[in-house]
């Protein structure tokens, strides 16, 4: 049984797993010394432990978005809807990469907020 009649009928939790699944993959592309060159210039590389951090908080975001995803859709559903918006959201996030690269980690951080957010308004109108 699923936790909603409809997907859409919660849409809050369906943008959040869009969310967390962007952040994760902007998180896990700075983790790559290319594109931390990209945002911080020529020369730089990401220390050992801020790429650990970046993969850790990439891996987390596909995480939760999975996990999103199969709270919404039962079973397989869940899983096909997973890797539906981590394709999009890779699509996204190199498309952010190539175009807007000095704003990638913003990205990455304003997504993971409003992930966070829209968890939270979920979480209140499922209370009411």
């Amino acid at each position: 049984m699923t936790a909603f009649a409809h997907p859409l009928a919660n849409p809050a939790l369906v943008a959040a797993a869009l969310c967390a699944a962007l952040s994760g993959w902007m998180a896990l592309s700075l983790a790559m010394a290319r594109h931390w060159q990209n945002q911080h210039g020529r020369g730089t590389a990401p220390t050992p432990q801020q790429s650990r951090n970046l993969r850790a908080a990439g891996a987390a975001g596909l995480v939760v978005a999975n996990l999103l995803c199969l709270f919404v859709w039962d079973g397989a559903q869940g899983w096909i809807a997973w890797l539906g918006m981590l394709t999009a959201m890779a699509l996204a996030a190199a498309v952010a990469l190539c175009y807007a690269p000095r704003r990638a980690s913003v990205l990455a951080v304003a997504c993971a907020l409003l992930a966070g957010a829209l968890l939270f308004c979920a979480a209140a109108l499922h209370a009411l």
